[in-house]
């Protein structure tokens, strides 16, 4: 099911077929550069939240969090 449902995707979107081999060599041109250029791009300090759960004696957070 969900192989159909990936390749009815596809058809969809780029009008061919797109093989398993084809993601995978994309998925691992990705550098870990890339990653964080798009995290320095898209995650903005300000709006970023912090959640535990559990007993939590000790939190060391970055300068500028609040506790």
């Amino acid at each position: 099911r969900n192989r159909m449902m990936r390749l009815a995707r596809y058809e969809m979107l780029f009008r061919r077929v797109v093989t398993a081999e084809e993601t995978l060599t994309e998925l691992e041109a990705v550098t870990r550069q890339d990653v964080l250029r798009i995290a320095a791009t898209t995650l903005d300090p300000e709006r970023l939240i912090l959640a535990a759960v559990g007993p939590v004696r000790k939190l060391d957070l970055p300068a500028g969090w609040a506790a």
